[in-house]
């Protein structure tokens, strides 16, 4: 397999995911992104009558990621576990517990209080904000290839974390507009954009710059593919409408002709009879142009249609006498 064919496989959600990851963080930084990620993916639980924290997520880098950093930052015991779903894609889902002071890494992220859930504020101070919206989307966020639809969401559990995010978006309405919408889907709350500008810019945000430029990448190439095809439907329909006006012009000439009602005709009207029925296609621009190339006449496209309409008036009333005789 090479490498176009293996980045196929890897959906551009993943990509913007593992390059977060990557990037270099300080302490007070990683444990931002630990807070929003923890907040949104981790779940308190029972085993052998004790309380642990438990995190799923079935991307394998993420996971080790997030494992790794609780161990340098807290030292707590932990287990890191794999297994795979019974089902018809048999994704492996990767489990992280921890089964010590859960208490100090609940209070130090900023997740609990007194004993209760709360909301950071330290955590999402001004120089590591950005951190805090990090771990959010390495939990719930998603975003669509920019070849597909333009979508980015994030799926919370808890509407109250979602009006969380949307409070903590207020901070960047001078330098960003991002106008995430919030809707319910069953037991769900999402918040979710649907501008490629917006998300191009959070792509930016939340630290994935290669991700955000490939994403520009795209976003140019298919709005000037969509523009020519916008020009080029615009021309074929033009090109139709064109068409359909010189038959019908060439109609009323014939009958004219026909009808012996042609030298009843003005020279320029004449003139004009001959240039359409020699270039039934063209424009009554070029018309106009070939009146000025063959008989060194100007006259203007308005001239020109002008010109016609009185053609087809002459025709309609000369149709008439002849049906009343």
């Amino acid at each position: 397999m090479n490498e176009i064919e293996s980045k196929k496989l890897i959906t551009f959600a993943r990509l913007v995911k593992e390059e977060i990851i990557t990037q270099e963080m300080s302490e007070e930084e990683t444990l931002s992104l630990l807070s929003g990620y923890i907040k949104c993916n981790g779940t308190l639980s029972f085993k052998n009558q004790k309380e642990i924290l438990v995190i799923r997520t079935q991307n394998a880098k993420i996971a080790k990621f997030i494992y790794k950093k609780i161990q340098e930052l807290f030292h707590a015991e932990s287990s890191f576990t794999y297994f795979r779903e019974i089902n018809l894609k048999k994704n492996s889902i990767y489990h992280i517990e921890i089964m010590e002071n859960i208490n100090h890494i609940l209070s130090t992220l900023e997740l609990f209080k007194d004993g209760f859930p709360t909301y950071p504020e330290i955590r999402i101070d001004k120089k590591v904000r950005p951190f805090y919206l990090s771990g959010v989307f390495l939990a719930i966020g998603s975003v669509n290839s920019p070849y597909k639809d333009y979508h980015l969401e994030m799926k919370f559990s808890e509407e109250d974390d979602a009006k969380f995010i949307l409070k903590i978006l207020k901070y960047y309405k001078s330098n960003y507009q991002f106008e995430f919408k919030l809707f319910k889907r069953k037991t769900k709350t999402i918040l979710y954009l649907k501008k490629a500008d917006q998300i191009a810019d959070y792509l930016s945000l939340i630290h994935a710059p290669t991700a955000r430029l490939e994403f520009e990448d795209v976003r140019i190439e298919r709005d000037f593919l969509n523009s020519e095809n916008r020009l080029n439907i615009c021309s074929s329909q033009n090109h139709q409408r064109t068409y359909k006006k010189a038959q019908e012009q060439l109609e009323y000439i014939r009958f004219l002709k026909e009808s012996g009602s042609y030298a009843l005709l003005s020279q320029k009207e004449k003139m004009l009879c001959d240039l359409r029925l020699d270039n039934e296609d063209a424009s009554l621009q070029e018309l106009s142009q070939l009146f000025l190339e063959k008989y060194n006449i100007t006259i203007s496209k308005s001239g020109v249609n002008h010109l016609f309409s009185s053609l087809k008036m002459k025709a309609e009333e000369f149709k008439r006498k002849l049906e009343g005789n």
